[in-house]
């Protein structure tokens, strides 16, 4: 049985990754690199709305300039490397499109 915990710590969960998704999008400063962390934790998460934001904020701060985008290269490659199905998703979608374009300052 599920507890109100639980589900409280749920929508924490989700609520994370999205906010993080949002701002990554907008383009919120000076903030993109303590997002890493945030991302790496939740790439993780089997749950594919939650997966799909964490590549999203991913692939977002890595379109801002060529520094965030090595910066979202090495944590795409850290992401590759963990031992999670949804993990792997989250890694592989976003070394595609971060490999394929060019970034103009």
């Amino acid at each position: 049985m599920i507890t109100s915990d639980q589900i409280i710590a749920n929508l924490k969960q989700r609520a994370n990754a999205q906010a993080v998704e949002g701002m990554a999008r907008f383009g919120v400063r000076p903030a993109h690199l303590q997002f890493f962390p945030l991302i790496k934790h939740y790439a993780g998460d089997k749950r594919n709305f939650v997966k799909k934001a964490v590549n999203w904020a991913l692939r977002q701060i890595g379109k801002r300039n060529s520094h965030l985008r090595a910066l979202a290269l090495e944590c795409a490659y850290e992401i590759q490397a963990m031992d999670s199905k949804s993990a792997q998703w989250v890694a592989k979608d976003a070394l595609k499109e971060l490999q394929a374009k060019e970034i103009k300052d």
